[in-house]
């Protein structure tokens, strides 16, 4: 199944079996209440996570299991992204965690979007006035190890 996710209107035409998916029109992508709830704008790296993280929903959801496919469902997602940069670095990574969650063939396509990409630093959200360098082993090394012992 092939989902093609859009920003806005007007929708171009698509191959007649995939799922076209509209931000804030046919797919709930929650940022509103987000940025509601921490008092202000969504940063576009946010932002962007919330429309994967709903486009991601939406197409499990909507494409059911046939009868041959007891087990393994290919699933490619069109995204529009602004940090198409950061996206793209982590493309592989994403496939496989979906497929590790779903047992299903994920493909995820990442196309720019309008917006203004984050800078190359992280932003401190007012929790440190110093910025630090960006880096996906750095998020992922800030989180406790396990021990083996």
């Amino acid at each position: 199944m092939k989902t093609l996710v859009l920003q806005g209107l007007p929708a171009p035409s698509a191959e007649p079996e995939t799922l076209v998916l509209i931000a804030d029109r046919n797919l709930v992508t929650g940022r509103a209440e987000l940025a509601k709830a921490f008092g202000g704008r969504l940063t576009s790296l946010e932002d962007d996570l919330m429309m994967l993280a709903s486009a991601v929903f939406a197409t499990d959801l909507a494409a059911k299991r046939g009868p041959c496919e007891l087990y393994y469902r290919d699933l490619h997602l069109t995204v529009p992204v602004a940090n198409l940069h950061a996206f793209e670095r982590v493309r592989d990574d994403l496939a496989v965690i979906l497929y590790l969650l779903s047992d299903d063939n994920w493909t995820i396509d990442f196309v720019q979007s309008t917006g203004q990409p984050e800078n190359r630093k992280c932003r401190s959200r007012g929790r440190s006035a110093r910025a630090r360098p960006c880096s996906s082993r750095a998020a992922w090394t800030a989180w406790p190890q396990p021990s083996i012992c």
